[in-house]
């Protein structure tokens, strides 16, 4: 037997339902966000992720990188981000004054160590705003990832901030961060130890509790950044105040990669059952990046979320819809063809239908229609109701009516609403 690669998953058609909720929920909350779908390729050119100066754990040591046959290096995505900023740059998008906003949905890979909810092939839904840069475009977007996790029904998380700074700040920050830990180093796990010289900044972000426990006295970020971005800084913090979004500041947040600067943010829930890795998402600014990659000298931000992470919480998607309206089931097989005739025209008038071909009992049929959150469940039983009557049950109101082939069509437009 072969079996499926280390660190990857099978979504199983008894899992498959809730990815497909999530996914068409995702298309229309962006769509009343106003943000575009775009798309980009799962791989791409090996120095888009490994630009100079870039010291994250994600592109030292968790890319995907290989030759193709043409001897070129490339990288299988470890994130969205940049693929989308080499997009806005590649198709000039930009132009003075314009601002550009995105989402996607796809596959991204990264080689860490697997546990659980944290594949090496991992979904992630995400969103970029592109362009002049605001502070209400900060709040709006942490407004957004905010309301996308209420939306999906998701109530027992937090909401953590921080703001790094630009590179000037940050660059300050970070030598004083190495002269703080030093004298702490032999106390200090074997990777921040490594880290000190090199990239301190990471050292916030360990899970270790020994290294979290001396970060307590640190230098703080918020500490080394000018007034201008201090104001803008609480400026976002009063809208999120006005919009009754809880939030709580944590200087140890910084995020996993160094392209970020300014306001970074996450979300975090207990409900994942993990110490080191609660979070379900998050984001941040990113000032350089898009000129880095040969744009303008725009900024963006953006978030992204774990979709594995966000299918395991409990009450995702409970809330939402289904999309079935009608589930068909017959009694005897003498029934089969009329009710697969009938189920065929409804589907092509629009109907939201669901066919339950004839391998379990009544009783396990209506319970898969109430599993689907059907409406109503068609039921052939010629033997019973005679030929050519079906029986209508309503499944939320608990009420049946035996109607007609022919009256069938008109029964359920005055009941359902169809697309046309």
């Amino acid at each position: 037997m072969i079996s499926r690669p280390k660190g990857t998953n099978d979504l199983l058609p008894t899992e498959s339902q809730k990815f497909v909720k999530l996914t068409n929920f995702t298309h229309k909350f962006m769509k009343k966000y106003n943000v575009e779908f775009i798309r980009t390729p799962i791989f791409e050119s090996y120095e888009l992720f490994h630009r100079n100066g870039e010291l994250s754990d994600m592109v030292t040591k968790e890319t995907y990188d290989f030759l193709d046959r043409a001897n070129r290096k490339l990288t299988l995505r470890p994130e969205g981000t940049a693929g989308i900023v080499r997009s806005y740059v590649e198709n000039k998008i930009f132009s003075p004054g314009h601002f550009s906003s995105y989402y996607y949905i796809g596959p991204f890979f990264r080689y860490e160590r697997p546990q659980k909810n944290r594949y090496r092939e991992f979904y992630q839904i995400g969103a970029e705003l592109i362009g002049n840069k605001h502070f209400t475009q900060d709040a709006e977007l942490i407004s957004m990832a905010y309301n996308f996790l209420k939306g999906i029904g998701i109530e027992d998380f937090k909401l953590k901030i921080n703001y790094l700074g630009n590179h000037e700040e940050l660059s300050k920050f970070k030598i004083d961060l190495s002269n703080y830990l030093k004298p702490l180093k032999e106390s200090l796990s074997k990777e921040s130890q490594l880290r000190i010289e090199k990239n301190p900044l990471r050292i916030l972000d360990s899970k270790s509790e020994t290294d979290r426990k001396l970060l307590i006295n640190a230098p703080k970020t918020l500490d080394y950044i000018s007034q201008k971005q201090a104001k803008e800084f609480q400026q976002t913090l009063k809208i999120l105040d006005k919009k009754h979004i809880s939030y709580e500041i944590d200087h140890t947040l910084v995020r996993g990669i160094d392209y970020y600067s300014e306001i970074v943010f996450e979300f975090q829930t207990s409900e994942l059952n993990s110490s080191s890795h609660n979070a379900v998402g998050g984001g941040g600014r990113y000032n350089d990046l898009v000129n880095e990659l040969g744009g303008p000298k725009v900024s963006g931000v953006g978030f992204a979320f774990g979709v594995e992470r966000l299918l395991n919480l409990k009450n995702s998607l409970n809330s939402l819809p289904e999309n079935i309206d009608i589930f068909l089931t017959y009694i005897d097989d003498v029934d089969s063809l009329d009710s697969y005739i009938i189920f065929s025209n409804l589907r092509m008038k629009n109907f939201k239908v669901y066919f339950g071909y004839k391998s379990n009992t009544l009783k396990t049929e209506i319970k898969n229609a109430l599993g689907l959150g059907s409406k109503y469940l068609l039921i052939f039983d010629s033997k019973t109701s005679g030929k050519g009557i079906v029986q209508v049950r309503n499944l939320q109101q608990h009420s049946q009516v035996e109607l007609k082939y022919e009256e069938l069509d008109a029964y359920l437009r005055e009941n359902l609403e169809v697309k046309k």
